[in-house]
């Protein structure tokens, strides 16, 4: 850390070819000083400023490169610091040397001479590479010699690159071919980007994503994978893991279809890695065995994932020691609630749990979410609870309609349904959303009053049955509900379904 004595000492006591230096040019050199500057730069107008200062003077060049190519979303710029050709035609009967950049062709009039060519000898022999290299301008009699390829700029501006976002569209004409030549120039061995810290990789093609085995180092930290194909994706994280690229991350988020295979390999993965603090799997459930490797792992401090019911009894069974000891944020995506949510709820061994979210795919019946409620109430972390999330059948309009008005009597929560909330005090974000959600004015009252210290509060119905009158009193007045601006000094944000209003709306308050 850069103390005030310790930079008038170095601006002061510098070496000898420091002191001939001025004052400000000596400053220029403590790269703490310098560096703090220019990421503010940066931050208030871009990178185009960045450069523009970085090249009127030496001094801070360096560090402004280092933040410029820090974050990239293309490898082009990269590879354009490569020679334009690396290679040669040599006609060796007369010694003469043609080098000839192959992107700066007339690649319309050849495709066009192609077609004519192919058309006319379709029943005929491909050509050879003397009748191509004639086609293309050259003499008949050359061959081809290879140029060997300074990869030093390449390199040094490589290692600066912490950060590659790759996204479906944005590489131009970065071709694989391109890559995997400078991969043979490299090395069999070598990575790409060797001080890469955070990989996003998004919807490549098949043929792309094998690519990023060969991108980071061991320093990768982060790592996004959304694709499609999770075979591919299978691959590549078995690849990355062998390679010991995976044995330092912190971070992985993953939105591939889940598969036996794939469930396997992230169990892997998660028992390899040393230090792993977050999990994000953004599309189906996970099996058992991701959920026992989840639950085992010390370092684990946020997760996100879905997960069917049934399997979280079977987890029980499996009587694992201080399961989740360090979570601080936990979203659960369920197919319905059941025993096995109350088993995991009750198995939670952190006493640091902030903010807990609980997605139910399926219509709860009122009772069963009392049930759930209680039993919150009565965990080991809801004295550290500040943050609740609650949503049931988002997307299960279709069901409703399948289901009888005693049914739906049945799935109605009512404020009796949600009086274990009154007792969560801490709380100071609340969400809850359902299809029969049916509210009165004295719970918000009692709520207003249970939990002073509420910054967010939430309360939303998707029922396609509210206007005809059972859950009518879900819908308040937005004049009835001043009192909360009143009573909670720190509320910001209120989302209620108002009388007033088409569906569902946010107010910001302002106190």
């Amino acid at each position: 850390m850069l103390t005030l004595q310790n930079f008038v000492s170095r601006v002061r006591h510098g070496g000898s070819k420091e002191l001939q230096l001025s004052p400000m040019a000596r400053c220029l050199q403590i790269d703490e000083l310098v560096r703090p500057i220019i990421y503010m730069i940066y931050e208030t107008s871009g990178k185009r400023e960045v450069a523009r200062i970085a090249r009127t003077c030496r001094a801070i060049c360096a560090p402004s490169l280092d933040i410029i190519w820090e974050d990239m979303d293309k490898l082009l710029p990269l590879f354009k610091l490569l020679p334009p050709y690396s290679w040669e035609l040599v006609d060796a009967g007369r010694g003469k040397t043609y080098s000839r950049d192959l992107s700066k062709l007339a690649w319309r009039a050849i495709s066009s001479r192609w077609a004519r060519w192919h058309h006319k000898a379709a029943s005929e022999k491909p050509p050879t590479s003397t009748q191509t290299f004639r086609w293309l301008g050259f003499p008949s009699n050359v061959e081809w010699s290879s140029r060997e390829i300074d990869l030093k700029p390449f390199q040094d501006y490589a290692s600066r690159i912490k950060t590659f976002t790759w996204k479906s569209g944005t590489q131009n004409n970065l071709t694989v071919s391109t890559i995997q030549s400078v991969f043979r120039e490299l090395g069999s061995t070598a990575v790409l980007l060797p001080k890469l810290r955070v990989l996003h990789w998004k919807m490549p093609r098949d043929d792309l994503l094998p690519l990023a085995t060969r991108l980071p180092g061991e320093n990768l930290e982060k790592l996004v994978l959304y694709h499609n194909a999770t075979p591919v994706v299978v691959k590549t994280l078995k690849e990355l893991r062998l390679s010991s690229r995976l044995c330092n991350l912190e971070s992985l988020q993953i939105g591939v279809p889940m598969s036996k295979e794939l469930g396997d390999e992230m169990a892997q993965v998660l028992q390899g890695t040393k230090s792993l603090h977050r999990l994000y799997y953004v599309f189906s459930s996970i099996p058992l065995l991701v959920v026992q490797a989840l639950a085992e792992r010390q370092t684990l401090t946020h997760a996100e994932f879905g997960v069917v019911a049934k399997d979280l009894l079977e987890l029980q069974a499996l009587a694992i020691g201080n399961a989740f000891s360090n979570l601080i944020t936990l979203t659960l995506r369920l197919d319905t609630l059941a025993e096995g949510t109350l088993a995991l709820l009750g198995n939670i061994s952190s006493p640091r749990l902030k903010a807990l979210s609980v997605e139910v795919e399926d219509c709860p019946t009122a009772d069963t979410v009392r049930h759930h409620l209680e039993c919150l109430v009565k965990t080991r972390f809801i004295r550290e609870l500040v943050e609740l999330k609650w949503v049931m059948g988002q997307f299960a309009c279709s069901r409703d309609q399948m289901h009888t008005p005693q049914k739906r009597r049945e799935l109605l929560i009512t404020p009796c349904t949600l009086e274990p909330l009154l007792h969560m005090g801490r709380l100071k974000h609340l969400v809850v959303k359902g299809r029969h959600l049916a509210l009165d004015m004295p719970f918000l009252e009692c709520l207003s009053v249970a939990v002073p210290d509420i910054i967010e509060l939430h309360f939303k119905h998707f029922s396609l049955y509210a206007r005809h009158g059972e859950t009518a009193c879900t819908f308040f007045k937005l004049s009835d509900v001043q009192f909360l601006r009143d009573r909670c000094h720190h509320l910001r944000v209120v989302g209620l379904n108002l009388v007033d209003y088409e569906g569902w709306r946010e107010v910001r308050v302002r106190n």
